[in-house]
């Protein structure tokens, strides 16, 4: 379905009536079994799930693997999509869920001290080239403090702060409360603040 790059490279020869087609008629034409729909879906959403992925588990070998896990169970249970148009929101709650078995399979193995450092990544790894030193410094501490989080409030407060998500969403996603998501995203913002307020100062 891809490579292993990072990046995915855009579908050629695509007629432009073709290649804009909405995400429930594409769903439509996957489901009758369009490999082509299925393509077309992929190179469209497969950024988003990467990134997303690659945020949360602040590795991108791990995310990539995240990422074709995600889009082969998608893809086999889009009969279970009761809305075609919202797939790339229940696509973003399928990915969050395998992010949430990739936690657990650390806590099982050890893979938190053996993860490789060249493998990781993060906030200090997005910003831009003209960054202030000052700013530079609390991303690194901010992913430093992230990484020292229970799992569930790590991708709460990144589901928020980093990818935007409303409130409601991050509760869905993460197929938890709305009050629920509210206080792991506090939780984490008070330990994150502690650790940040002299940078501050």
């Amino acid at each position: 379905m891809a490579g292993s790059s990072s990046t995915v490279a855009p579908l050629r020869g695509l007629h432009r009536s073709e290649s804009d087609a909405s995400d429930r008629e594409l769903v439509f034409r996957a489901r009758g079994g369009d490999a082509w729909a299925q393509r077309v879906l992929y190179h469209r959403h497969a950024p988003t799930v990467l990134g997303l992925a690659t945020r949360l588990l602040a590795d991108e070998a791990e995310a990539r693997d995240v990422m074709q896990d995600s889009f082969i169970a998608a893809f086999d249970r889009l009969e279970q999509l009761e809305q075609p148009e919202a797939f790339v929101g229940w696509l973003k709650s399928i990915t969050v869920r395998n992010v949430h078995r990739r936690f657990r399979r650390r806590r099982w193995t050890g893979w938190l001290t053996l993860t490789s450092p060249q493998l990781q990544s993060g906030l200090s790894q997005m910003q831009t080239a003209d960054v202030p030193p000052e700013v530079a410094a609390e991303l690194t501490l901010i992913d430093r403090v992230l990484k020292t989080l229970p799992p569930e409030q790590r991708v709460a407060w990144t589901l928020r702060h980093v990818e935007g998500e409303a409130l409601a969403s991050v509760a869905s996603l993460m197929n938890c409360s709305l009050a629920t998501a509210k206080r792991r995203i506090s939780s984490a913002q008070a330990r994150l603040d502690a650790h940040t307020r002299g940078l501050r100062a």
